[in-house]
């Protein structure tokens, strides 16, 4: 399938999607796995040793605190990051906006 082809089968589905009631549209894209790519943007900016400034497309946030003790505050929310260093495990607590 050329290119013109796969964009016309990707908007048939977008169609088909927005015909559907919200539950039945979730299942749809689990089960064809449809996957709406785009643009990525993320820097970040070391401050001051454990205080880091993170810019993306949603917006700005900071980070502070040792590795393996973070909390950090960005438009979406706040969260704390705690991990045993070395192990992979972490505990992660999150609080909305």
């Amino acid at each position: 399938m050329d290119v013109d082809g796969r964009v016309q089968h990707h908007r048939r589905q977008l169609a088909d999607l927005r015909r559907m009631r919200i539950s039945d549209r979730q299942d749809a894209l689990h089960r064809h796995r449809l996957t709406l790519m785009g643009w990525r943007y993320q820097r970040r900016k070391k401050l001051f040793p454990g205080v880091t400034l993170n810019v993306g497309k949603r917006g700005a946030g900071a980070s502070v605190g040792p590795r393996g003790a973070k909390m950090s505050v960005s438009p979406r929310g706040i969260t704390a990051t705690l991990s045993l260093l070395g192990t992979g495990l972490s505990y992660v607590w999150r609080k909305r906006r």
